[in-house]
Parts: C-alpha cells; structure tokens; sequence
C-alpha cells in the first residue's frame, strides 16, 4: 500500500463502485502495524455509542462493550462490522 505497488488486479479498466473495499486497507494496515510491533491484537477496544453505524455488522447487537482488536478485525471482515471502524482512532 505504501509503495503503490499493484498486488492485484482483474479487469483493471472497469469501473466499480468502492463498497467496501476499505475494510481491506484497514485490516491491513493493522496487520501490517501488528508486525511491526506497533500494535497488538490482544489490546481491548471500546465500543464508542456515538461512533455507531445503525444497522451495520454486529458488534451493536452483542452485550460486550470491548472486544480485542483481533476480534474487531473478524466482525469488519466477516460481517462489515462498519463499528469495527473505530480501529481507524
């Protein structure tokens, strides 16, 4: 991501609408942060009410206020977990 290098590509002259596609550079970017050891996966977030995007993933719906990062980063990729976004702070 830091270089610019392409490491994928199909169809690369269609256009697509991004959905999504940032939950990708998000968890890789904390992958990449883990590695370097600028992160921890066992470290806990809290779920933050006024960050809260209605009606996406799971995480609102579940009783537990803190999750690991590394349990946050299953909701964004398994289920669009958009609260999972506060791995952006």
């Amino acid at each position: 991501i830091d270089t610019g290098e392409e490491v994928f590509s199909h169809e690369p002259d269609r256009v697509l609408s991004t959905a999504s596609i940032a939950k990708i550079f998000l968890l890789h970017a904390a992958l990449k942060m883990k590695n370097n050891g600028e992160l921890r996966l066992d470290e806990r977030l809290t779920r933050n009410a006024a960050e809260r995007v209605d009606e996406s993933g799971i995480w609102y719906l579940l009783d537990q206020p803190d999750l690991t990062i590394h349990d946050v980063g299953m909701l964004i990729g398994a289920f669009s977990d958009l609260d999972g976004g506060l791995l952006l702070r």
